[in-house]
C-alpha cells in the first residue's frame, strides 16, 4: 500500500494493514521483536514491525520510524536522540526505543514530519500541530522562555504549537532543517529567524501564498505532474530558502561596499 524509507531501510505497509522492514538496521528502526532481543546488522529480507497488523500509514526519518494505527494512535520506534520520537519522559535518557512505543495518548494522528535538527511535527485530524523533541516551537509550555533563556528545552512528548491552524501539511528543508508550515487557507508560516526570540511567528505571504492559490503556480504544476502535496510543499520550500539565502548574501555585499 504504502512505503517509507529512512537511512538505510525501508518500512512497507501491507493491504492487509501488516508492516514489514528491510535494509540495514543500526538503532531500531525496523522495530523487529527478534528472537533474542535487537541485533545490529543488514536483512536482505522483510521482517515484521511488531505483531500488531493495524496500521495504515508508516513515515521514516533518518534511523527514526513512525506508523499511525487504524485506531489513530501515533507509535514511534527506533533513534530517541533528543527525545525525537516522543514518546515520554521515561525514554529521555534512552537514544535506542527497539519495539514500537505509543507516543501520547491521542487517537486522532494523521501525519508525522522529521527534521534533521532532532525534533519532529505532527498534525492531528483537527488540523492542530504539535511538535516535540529539541523544538523551538512556541507551545503552551513555553511560558518562561525568553530572550534571557535561549536554551533550547527537550520536549519528550507532543505539545500544541501555540498559534491558530488549521494545519495541512509541514516541510523543512533538507540540511538547515528549516521547517515551514502550510495552514488551510494557503499560507505558509515559520519560525523568525532571529535567533534571540523563538516565541514570534511570521507569515510568507507575498511569497507563499501565490503558490498555493494561483492554479498556473508551481505547487499547483507539481501536483499536475504527479507529485504529492507533501513532496510540492517540500521543493517549493527548498526553493524558499534558497531565495532567502540569496537574498542575504547580495544585502552582506551591498552593506559591506
Amino acid at each position: 500500500v504504502s512505503v517509507a524509507a529512512g537511512a538505510d531501510y525501508c518500512l512497507a505497509l501491507k493491504a492487509n494493514g501488516s508492516l514489514w522492514a528491510w535494509g540495514s538496521d543500526e538503532s531500531g528502526g525496523f522495530g523487529y521483536d527478534a528472537p533474542g532481543g535487537f541485533v545490529r546488522g543488514f536483512y536482505a529480507f522483510a521482517v515484521p514491525v511488531g505483531t500488531n497488523a493495524t496500521w495504515q500509514s508508516v513515515f521514516a526519518y533518518g534511523e527514526s520510524s513512525f506508523g499511525v494505527r487504524t485506531d489513530g494512535t501515533l507509535w514511534a520506534w527506533g533513534d530517541n536522540t533528543d527525545s525525537v520520537l516522543g514518546v515520554g519522559t521515561n525514554y529521555m535518557n534512552t537514544n535506542l526505543v527497539i519495539l514500537p512505543t505509543q507516543v501520547g495518548t491521542a487517537s486522532n494522528w494523521v501525519k508525522v514530519i522529521a527534521t534533521p535538527k532532532n525534533y519532529a511535527l505532527g498534525i492531528q485530524s483537527d488540523g492542530s500541530l504539535w511538535a516535540w523533541g529539541t523544538t523551538t516551537l512556541p507551545s503552551y509550555v513555553r511560558a518562561g522562555y525568553t530572550q534571557t533563556n535561549l536554551a533550547v528545552p527537550v520536549t519528550p512528548s507532543p505539545m500544541q504549537v501555540n498559534i491558530s491552524g488549521p494545519w495541512v501539511s509541514a516541510g523543512f528543508h533538507p540540511t538547515t532543517g528549516n521547517a515551514t508550515f502550510l495552514r488551510a487557507d494557503g499560507t505558509i508560516w515559520a519560525v523568525t529567524p532571529h535567533a534571540a526570540d523563538y516565541s514570534n511567528w511570521q507569515v510568507y505571504e507575498s511569497y507563499f501564498q501565490n503558490q498555493f492559490t494561483n492554479s498556473s503556480s508551481l505547487y499547483n504544476l507539481l501536483i499536475g505532474f504527479g507529485a504529492t502535496p507533501d513532496e510540492a510543499l517540500a521543493y517549493i520550500t527548498g526553493q524558499f530558502y534558497e531565495i532567502r539565502s540569496e537574498e542575504r548574501r547580495v544585502g552582506k555585499e551591498c552593506r559591506s561596499r
